[in-house]
């Protein structure tokens, strides 16, 4: 600061705390920086220095003392202050001596407006929900830079260009799935803020904190009261009414509502209600910057998100990705466990990077390497999701929201279109099923902002599932818990839309391949319910070695998303008016099957219908053929018979569905090219390397593909002699 900045700095804290005009006078013929006047009987007088020269500093105090004793006749009490831009440590005493308080610039402001005090208290807590999950202290992992997206020109933003714009005095909307990173941006928009801005405070407010306060003041009192600051309150009412202060406002889709109506104009009323707290605050920062933060899909659209936050067109309106990239979620367990790798199949989302990070690295191996990791990990992240959304509002149990969700996911499937809309109502009538009582206050709140539900549409109040993958999960998930309770409300029910690919592999994971599990099949197709037979089909295929006995079970009226049959030998299927949006045969052997009555979309595998096996119905309606099919292009690429070997091993063991394959099943479709001193150098160099591991199979040894290396053999797939990878020099 030169002395102008470092005056005009005093004179803001003195007229902020003193709650009168600040302003230079001249006293007793002495020229003084700073005169104010409380009352009249009482005024302030302050001294503003730069000067480093203990004699000049000493002069000046003698000064203030002759003003104050000037005062004195008139009957008013001075208080004076000298206030240096540097450490006065050795002029305390002199100034105590003429009854001349001696302040640094960081002792003034701290005295009279407690920024430092605020911000170490501040720090202590969590901003919004970026928790660290075990111990429910603030999220201080490495941060990894990310962008966030602008609404209206795609231009791309990080932490640093935000802080930037709110330092400059803009209003910032962060938008965001639950999940994403929002909480963690406003935690360090604060700290860059915070540095930046040397005399007032940024307020950092969880606005969940703060349910039914309709006034900035008592709202900023309230938040003041919960960091134990009672004593800061009267200054930064009057700060922020000033506009002094810049503000950073966490979850705003948080802060509640009494009630959730299916009517879209009462929602939209009742969330210009809940947020009349936040735009008066909004208000009193006309000429400050502001962030807030909240979920996506809480409004109806944007411009009811302007007016309920009290903000006008200059916004800028910010989004957070919805994961990271490979490279950052591989930098995020680097930098924040002692893991090497992430999973291919984990997802991106920031929360599950930071669910994985805190995995023992024992336990991460096991998920990598065993089929079932990935849906034990779903189950045990759906745990950790729905704890940590009643922390935020513990007014509804984790394991009442976990079931909300598993119902919500099996009303979608009574209908037919992939996104499935669920009304205010449908929400309503689960939780009350689910939890005996009608949702109000908090709970309303939450099943606005469910996890994995967004807005349908500007101006609905209904919800869809914006996470397929998470959706389909949820599926698996409730469909595994109706088979292992032998759910006779499911087997009523008329399911339409099928399973997605990671759905299926839920039964599987969980044991539930069968014959007690097929006995619930046979009882949910005599209920009406045919979609289970059908869903539990893939789950077998998926779950199973090579032969596949469907005997005990028949699939009809039913859809299909994707049978992979590859290399599989099936028994006694039978199907009848399904709907397969793709089949896939490759080596696949039918006995005793009968297929008829069915619309296959895409077949692979086949040229045209007369080249399909007679198990297939002339009723059949196809739609498309390739017969191209992954084997046949192996053989078609430009590589040594040897390199193709190696393909053709990764591509059976790794992406097509089973649990293993037997040794024989290895060479397969594959005979044209197949290098058979090759293939037993890479088998041992798999098996000796943890890459694939020997295992009993119902008829004879089975090769279990270690999971964990799917990147790996995945790379080697797609970049060939580029892939650097010992295997290939196996091969090569």
């Amino acid at each position: 600061m030169d002395w102008q900045q470092l005056e005009e700095a005093v004179r803001k804290i003195a007229e902020n705390h003193w709650s009168c005009t600040a302003r230079p006078e001249t006293l007793a013929g002495v020229k003084c920086d700073i005169v104010l006047r409380p009352s009249p009987e009482e005024w302030v007088v302050i001294e503003v220095t730069k000067e480093k020269s203990l004699g000049k500093l000493r002069d000046d105090l003698a000064k203030l003392n002759t003003v104050r004793l000037s005062l004195v006749p008139d009957g008013i009490v001075c208080r004076a202050f000298f206030v240096s831009a540097h450490e006065v440590s050795s002029l305390r005493e002199s100034g105590r001596a003429q009854r001349v308080e001696v302040l640094s610039l960081n002792d003034f402001r701290e005295r009279f407006i407690g920024k430092g005090a605020y911000d170490h208290e501040r720090r202590k807590v969590e901003f919004g929900s970026a928790l660290d999950p075990e111990t429910n202290s603030p999220d201080n992992s490495d941060f990894i830079e990310i962008s966030y997206i602008e609404d209206s020109t795609g231009s791309q933003y990080t932490v640093k260009d935000i802080s930037k714009l709110v330092l400059g005095g803009r209003k910032v909307v962060l938008l965001g799935e639950f999940g994403t990173g929002k909480s963690r941006c406003s935690q360090e928009v604060f700290d860059a803020v915070s540095k930046e801005e040397f005399l007032f405070p940024t307020f950092a407010i969880n606005l969940r904190e703060h349910w039914g306060h309709k006034t900035f003041d008592i709202l900023i009192r309230s938040h003041l009261s919960s960091l134990g600051l009672s004593g800061l309150e009267d200054n930064a009412v009057k700060l922020c009414r000033s506009g002094l202060t810049a503000l950073i406002l966490d979850g705003f889709d948080e802060i509640g509502s009494q009630s959730w109506s299916g009517e879209p104009n009462k929602l939209r009323a009742i969330r210009q209600s809940s947020l009349q707290g936040v735009r008066d605050l909004v208000a009193k920062s006309e000429n400050r910057g502001v962030l807030l933060c909240g979920r996506d899909h809480y409004f109806s659209n944007n411009e009811e998100m302007l007016t309920c936050l009290g903000l006008d067109n200059t916004a800028i309106i910010l989004r957070c990705p919805d994961e990271f990239s490979d490279e950052q979620a591989r930098l995020y367990i680097s930098k924040n466990s002692e893991l090497e790798e992430f999973p291919e199949w984990g997802p991106r989302k920031p929360l599950i990077c930071q669910l994985f990070s805190k995995l023992e690295p024992s336990t991460m191996e096991g998920l990598l390497s065993e089929s079932a990791g990935e849906v034990d990990f779903f189950e045990k992240t759906l745990a950790a999701i729905c704890e940590r959304e009643t922390r935020i509002h513990p007014s509804i149990d984790s394991n009442i929201l976990s079931d909300i969700l598993l119902e919500l996911s099996k009303i979608c499937r009574r209908g037919s279109d992939v996104n499935q809309e669920l009304t205010p109502a449908e929400i309503n009538d689960t939780f009350y099923s689910v939890s005996g009582f009608s949702p109000m206050d908090e709970a309303s709140s939450i099943l606005q902002r469910l996890p994995y539900l967004g807005r349908v549409s500007s101006g609905s109040g209904n919800r869809r599932f914006v996470d397929d993958y998470a959706q389909s999960g949820l599926e698996g998930y409730s469909l595994t818990r109706a088979f292992t309770t032998f759910n006779k409300d499911v087997s009523h029910d008329v399911y339409k839309k099928p399973l997605g690919q990671f759905g299926i592999k839920f039964l599987g994971a969980h044991g539930l391949i069968g014959e007690d599990a097929e006995k619930y099949v046979r009882f949910c197709n005599s209920k009406g319910n045919t979609q289970i037979a059908a869903d539990y089909l893939c789950s077998k295929v998926d779950a199973s070695e090579e032969e596949i006995n469907c005997k005990g079970f028949d699939v009809f009226r039913a859809n299909i998303l994707e049978l992979d049959l590859s290399e599989r030998h099936i028994k006694g299927l039978s199907l009848s008016d399904v709907h397969l949006h793709k089949v896939i045969l490759n080596e696949t052997q039918f006995e005793q099957c009968a297929i008829q009555d069915c619309i296959l979309e895409t077949v692979v595998g086949a040229s045209d219908a007369d080249h399909l096996p007679e198990c297939f119905d002339d009723s059949c309606l196809f739609e498309n053929f390739s017969s191209v099919d992954n084997v046949s292009r192996i053989s078609e690429l430009a590589l040594t018979d040897s390199q193709k070997t190696l393909i053709a091993i990764i591509r059976k063991l790794f992406f097509q569905p089973g649990r293993g394959r037997k040794e024989e099943a290895l060479l397969r479709g594959t005979s044209k090219y197949w290098d058979a001193k090759t293939a037993q150098e890479i088998v041992r160099y798999m098996q000796s390397n943890g890459i694939i591991f020997e295992a009993p199979g119902d008829r004879g040894k089975l090769f279990i593909p270690n999971r964990k290396h799917m990147r790996r053999m995945g790379n080697i797939i797609s970049m060939l002699g580029s892939c650097d990878d010992v295997l290939w020099d196996l091969a090569s």
